[in-house]
């Protein structure tokens, strides 16, 4: 009897130390190790329809463009990426329950790079949204999913000539699951992976070539219709960097719809000739509110971007610029300055893989 009850103390004892252990140590959730399969129709054409293209006439304006990429200012320094990321509920996935899915996570690459968000795909406004932080090699989000899907879409640039001691990887990073990349890999990569019963994620990459074509500036005006800033019209001269002297006249109007999308539209002209040249379409913003909430709210300075189509043959290229600087920031015009390139039909990189 005796032999029975030390016995039970002592297991007693094991027992309540074993559980004083057991309270202090962490519970760690097991992710969902990436299995790929083959991605069903509708979820590579959602892939296609936001993929960053910078070589398709017939896109451009889906989002602001990263300028720095398409006009070859990187090239040399930067290779640069177009990475597309889906993930939550999508046709083809075999349940109908909808299930709340926490996908609050980040993208990273573990080397010098700069990963810039150009797109959101159904973020939901107070529940979806970006994290900021001052690493430029990872981008960060909250998100949740429950029947449904989100998404961002990435320009990944990477850094020339240094010398990495271990192999670059783009690292997708989620509580419920969690993707590797080689650098090598993004040059063009497609990939779906159910990540359990009732989650996927869909990835679409490729590199983003630079292109050597003609380029040049922008310099006018930026002249507002009345105080609100919500129209006017722009003016100035279009010039080539292979030129002092202006090749052309660029003018056009500004508005706002009803729907508060900020549009622009305009054409350039034969500096010499009025016969015009190519045709502007475009989008621009505000972005000072020093004034708010004054009637002229913000409307001290802004930016704008857009494409431009020749008018007399073949071709198309990207402009961007600015306007306004915090001296003239009541004035109703505003100085305006901008860049302008070609998109080429050939490439002509010096990368042996392009």
């Amino acid at each position: 009897m005796k032999i029975i009850s030390t016995l039970f103390l002592a297991c007693l004892i094991f027992a309540i130390l074993g559980c004083g252990n057991q309270s202090s140590s962490p519970v760690v959730s097991e992710k969902s190790e990436p299995i790929a399969t083959e991605m069903p129709g509708d979820v590579s054409r959602i892939l296609d329809s936001y993929d960053f293209n910078n070589s398709d006439s017939k896109r451009g304006l889906a989002f602001p463009l990263p300028f720095e990429v398409i006009d070859g200012s990187l090239d040399g320094e930067w290779d640069a990426y177009a990475v597309t990321f889906l993930w939550g509920q999508f046709f083809g996935i075999p349940t109908n329950v909808a299930i709340e899915t926490d996908w609050t996570g980040d993208l990273s690459v573990n080397g010098v790079a700069d990963i810039k968000v150009i797109h959101q795909i159904d973020f939901e406004a107070d529940q979806d949204y970006l994290v900021e932080d001052d690493n430029p090699a990872l981008a960060g989000w909250v998100s949740k999913t429950n029947g449904d899907f989100d998404g961002l879409c990435f320009i990944v640039l990477i850094k020339r000539e240094v010398e990495y001691f271990a192999p670059l990887y783009l690292t997708f990073n989620t509580e419920p699951f969690d993707l590797q990349l080689s650098i090598d890999q993004l040059r063009l990569f497609r990939g779906f992976y159910i990540a359990d019963n009732f989650n996927a994620v869909a990835v679409f990459a490729h590199k983003i070539w630079q292109n050597h074509c003609a380029s040049g500036i922008m310099e006018g005006k930026w002249i507002k219709e009345d105080n609100t800033g919500l129209k006017g019209r722009i003016e100035g001269l279009w010039f080539n960097n292979e030129n002092i002297e202006p090749t052309g006249i660029f003018v056009g109007q500004f508005w706002t719809d009803e729907n508060g999308d900020r549009l622009l539209e305009g054409s350039v002209s034969g500096y010499i000739t009025d016969q015009v040249i190519a045709y502007l379409k475009g989008r621009w913003f505000y972005d000072d509110f020093r004034m708010c909430p004054s009637a002229d709210c913000g409307t001290g300075h802004g930016k704008f971007y857009g494409r431009f189509e020749f008018a007399d043959r073949e071709g198309w290229g990207y402009f961007r610029g600015e306007f306004g600087w915090p001296v003239d920031a009541a004035g109703l015009t505003l100085p305006l300055k901008g860049v302008w390139k070609q998109n080429c039909p050939t490439i002509s990189n010096t990368d042996t893989g392009n």
